[in-house]
């Protein structure tokens, strides 16, 4: 995996501060997971709740146990949700 030096300092400059897709979501057209862990202090509960708000056909489910990275943390649990919303 090679990254981009540069890359990674403008957007730790605050970049992604500057980036906002929230008024793009009531575009979506398609049925929408929001899958959250729990624990997730980057992008959890709250902010899945806020996407779900905004998506048409959007589900939102909060995976006990897991922060950020639900499918390394509870892979079962992943799989499973991933199966159960695409069935």
């Amino acid at each position: 995996v090679k990254s981009d030096l540069a890359a990674v300092k403008v957007w730790e400059s605050g970049l992604w501060q500057t980036i906002d897709a929230r008024p793009l979501l009531a575009e979506i057209e398609c049925p929408t997971l929001v899958l959250v862990g729990a624990l997730d202090l980057i992008c959890g509960p709250a902010q899945g709740r806020l996407i779900v708000d905004a998506v048409p056909d959007a589900e939102l489910v909060i995976v006990p146990d897991s922060g950020h990275f639900i499918a390394a943390e509870a892979p079962e649990s992943f799989r499973d949700e991933i199966i159960k919303f695409a069935g």
